[in-house]
């Protein structure tokens, strides 16, 4: 019995899973960096306004990062970053008070609901990466 097996296509998609490889990580990180930039700016329209901390929204940043395949973000308020004058030039240091709030001081969220309006996106964008990168 004699068995044969057709194998066209395949060097072409062999072609098309190396190219995939070599551009998932710096594509991926284009999608993370934009959607950490509309979550650091939906979080600032949230934050502002608060009469005590004006500079508090100027605070909130973000930084990507690669290790090894993953991509990293970081959103959040800089705690040693210095806005405004005066003794209260560091209002970073007050971000997860006013995200969270105290016994005393009501929550007045900002990040939360800045990252759960974008990773709709951000899934959506990377779905169709994965679907651009095979094609």
């Amino acid at each position: 019995m004699k068995i044969k097996a057709e194998s066209s296509g395949l060097d072409e998609w062999r072609e098309t899973l190396e190219q995939a490889e070599r551009d998932i990580v710096p594509k991926t990180r284009e999608v993370i960096s934009k959607g950490s930039l509309n979550i650091k700016r939906g979080a600032q329209r949230r934050s502002s306004g608060i009469a005590h901390a004006p500079n508090y929204p100027r605070t909130i940043t973000y930084d990507t990062d690669v290790d090894g395949t993953r991509v990293l973000s970081e959103i959040g308020p800089d705690k040693d970053k210095a806005v405004g004058g005066g003794p209260h030039r560091t209002p970073g240091n007050l971000g997860h008070i006013f995200e969270y709030g105290l016994s005393d001081t009501p929550a007045q969220p900002h990040l939360g609901p800045s990252l759960d309006e974008e990773v709709p996106n951000v899934e959506r964008y990377l779905g169709e990466l994965g679907e651009d990168l095979l094609t």
